[in-house]
């Protein structure tokens, strides 16, 4: 699959990439960075190639200033993430149309499997995928038999967050294989690798960027902390509160949702704006009790509708825990109850506008969604993110754990709990070891990839 891609010729029209982003530079009104023009030149002249780089690096400026300089030379883009929140703010950023990558490549349920394949391809000349870190081995393998033989891919990712929920690594893998430690492609490799690494955001004075590169470092120093949540500056987009113990924590988590965010950074609605991102699910500071504790925070609706699964009430968030082609929903799509029907056993949630009604039935295939897992949140960006941090959280205490976590809060972030406990999430940076194979399956000959 790699090797058609690289070994047919390209489909674009004639462009000269050197024109072409000085075009795109006067556009945008600012002179790119070295390293972003030669991004933008290798995704206009190579097949394949690979975007990646952390927070605040200048990856959101190279694909508006890509998918511009495409449109201006009529051609068909495509732009795709794994999660439905990934598709959308990578189309607000580049302001074309984004999809999730099951829905670009149109699943059939009654088939098992997609429509878009090798013998019947996507009508696109150029294809960008964002967030590829969570690409696992099968989506990935059904995404590049779904691309023409002479359409470009640009897989756009961050490679320091954590890898797949399915089987794989692939990004990191294709990274390694294509032996390209620069920006070019090297006359070993047809996969272009470009690694950004300046800080642009806020001209590098983001505490959420420069703690999420001080992460990535493996510097443990702590953020900015304060002991009570009154003593938390507004103005400062990261900081840490100080937790006794776990009750403490999900007492000040408790009360950055109910008083601090609407009273004191004004942002009225914390059920929308505010996701806590919790490393486990069980215990007193994880996913299910903080659920349990905001619903009642926030939510204190009279009525509601018990399942297995716990209470819905409407105004709930709630999240979709698989994938349901049939109501077009993927496993990780937030959304909101709108009503309940009781006498019916129903409940109406509304999924970035689409209304779904569920029966009884359908009821495991939510969860409430105030607090979801570090994981579920791969792909997504929330205006506020609040983190409870334990040392019982040991077991996932990760340095790309936290990492990810930190880096989904677009406005502010707080991290709750113990100073020690985020330490221990630094410094630990032995993630578990992949099996994948895919490295090796890749064999690099001259200037084409190719599966052995």
């Amino acid at each position: 699959m790699v090797a058609r891609l690289t070994r047919v010729a390209s489909g674009l029209p004639p462009i000269k990439a050197d024109a072409a982003v000085e075009w795109a530079e006067k556009k945008a009104g600012f002179a790119f960075h070295e390293l972003q023009r030669t991004a933008v030149r290798n995704a206009l002249v190579h097949k394949f190639t690979i975007l990646t780089g952390g927070p605040g690096t200048g990856k959101t400026t190279i694909l508006r200033a890509l998918v511009e300089i495409l449109k201006a030379k009529k051609v068909r883009v495509n732009l795709a993430a794994p999660t439905g929140r990934a598709a959308q703010r990578l189309a607000e950023t580049t302001g074309g149309f984004a999809s999730t990558i099951h829905r670009l490549l149109k699943y059939d349920p009654a088939a098992g499997g997609f429509i878009s394949i090798e013998k019947t391809p996507l009508a696109t000349d150029f294809l960008i995928v964002d967030e590829a870190s969570m690409l696992d081995s099968r989506l990935a393998s059904a995404l590049l038999q779904a691309i023409p033989s002479r359409a470009h891919l640009l897989l756009v990712g961050d490679t320091d967050q954590l890898p797949s929920v399915g089987a794989g690594n692939v990004l990191k893998d294709l990274i390694a294989s294509s032996r390209c430690g620069s920006a070019t492609p090297s006359s070993h490799s047809s996969i272009g690798v470009t690694r950004l690494s300046m800080i642009y955001r806020q001209t590098g004075q983001s505490g959420i960027v420069r703690t999420a590169h001080a992460i990535n470092s493996g510097d443990p120093s702590l953020p900015p902390a304060v002991p009570e949540v009154m003593h938390v500056d507004p103005a400062s987009d990261l900081t840490f509160i100080s937790a006794t113990d776990a009750e403490d924590c999900v007492r000040k988590t408790i009360q950055l949702c109910t008083e601090f965010v609407p009273q004191r950074v004004k942002w009225p609605h914390p059920i929308n704006d505010v996701q806590i991102l919790a490393p486990m699910h069980k215990g007193v500071a994880g996913v299910g009790n903080l659920n349990t504790q905001l619903q009642g925070a926030l939510n204190p609706h009279p009525r509601g509708l018990r399942s297995l699964t716990g209470e819905y009430r409407p105004g709930d968030k709630v999240i979709q825990l698989r994938n349901n082609y049939d109501k077009n929903l993927f496993n990780g799509d937030i959304g909101t109850v709108v009503s309940i029907d009781p006498d019916h056993n129903t409940i109406d949630a509304s999924f970035d506008g689409e209304r779904h009604t569920f029966e009884r039935g359908e009821f495991s295939d939510l969860a409430l969604a105030y607090a979801i897992s570090i994981h579920k949140s791969q792909g997504s960006e929330y205006p506020i993110v609040v983190i409870p941090l334990l040392k019982g959280h040991f077991m996932m205490l990760q340095r790309n754990l936290i990492y990810t976590a930190i880096t989904r809060g677009k406005k502010k972030v707080f991290l709750v709990g113990e100073p020690a406990a985020y330490a221990m999430a630094v410094r630990n940076s032995e993630s578990k070891q992949r099996i994948t194979h895919l490295r090796e399956k890749i064999a690099v000959t001259g200037n084409v990839a190719e599966y052995r």
